[in-house]
């Protein structure tokens, strides 16, 4: 089973406002990031905070302390979105914190392969995440693209019991970086060049973190 977890615990400070209440063409930011994810098969979607409790609009479970729920995601009958919803991890530092709790709760669902993808990537190619599971393989904790700017961790393809390890490891040794955490694992990585020539464009990788980026984003979307 291959799950998709999204990374929304961030504090939106460029932003200005909570990420998820943004829209994008009419459509909301964090619901173009989901139907990407289940578009490629990830079921079901996991979505991290910093609270873990539902958002407005969306129909939500709770769930902590790795509890194993069925619950699938996808459109409800009244137009919200169904996810699972987890808190951040005390005790982690940024991006980590929604990682270790979010792939915790995915090992106990049995999930063998994880999506991860940050909450404001609106861009998100269903067709990037498609090769990345194309390039998926047991030896490989992390199948990771490269984007515009350099490697993704955030958009890796992971194994959640290979990824956790690395997490514990990097934070027994008071390493703070997510690319720490890729240097103590097994990693596939997919080049840009390779992405490219798939016809995926960079818009993939957008990152809207501030007003301007919004405003990038909404125009990229209408093209």
């Amino acid at each position: 089973m291959r799950c998709g977890l999204i990374l929304a615990g961030g504090d939106s400070t460029r932003m200005g406002m909570e990420k998820h209440s943004l829209e994008i063409s009419q459509a909301g930011m964090v619901e173009m990031v989901a139907e990407s994810l289940q578009s490629s098969g990830c079921e079901p979607l996991l979505i991290a905070t910093r609270e873990g409790q539902p958002w407005p609009g969306w129909d939500g479970e709770i769930c902590s302390d790795a509890e194993v729920l069925s619950a699938k995601s996808g459109p409800t009958p009244d137009g919200g979105r169904k996810a699972i919803f987890v808190a951040d991890d005390e005790g982690w530092v940024g991006p980590q914190a929604g990682l270790a709790s979010g792939l915790d709760v995915a090992r106990g669902l049995g999930c063998e392969w994880v999506q991860l993808a940050p909450c404001d990537v609106p861009l998100l190619d269903r067709d990037l995440l498609v090769m990345l599971q194309g390039a998926a393989a047991p030896e490989y904790g992390a199948v990771v693209p490269e984007g515009p700017n350099g490697l993704e961790p955030l958009l890796a393809l992971v194994q959640p019991e290979m990824m956790l390890e690395a997490l514990h490891r990097v934070r027994e040794s008071e390493r703070r970086s997510i690319f720490a955490v890729l240097e103590a694992m097994v990693v596939k990585k997919i080049s840009r060049t390779e992405i490219v020539n798939r016809g995926i464009g960079d818009s993939s990788f957008l990152n809207v973190n501030s007003p301007e980026d919004l405003h990038l984003a909404r125009d990229l979307s209408n093209r």
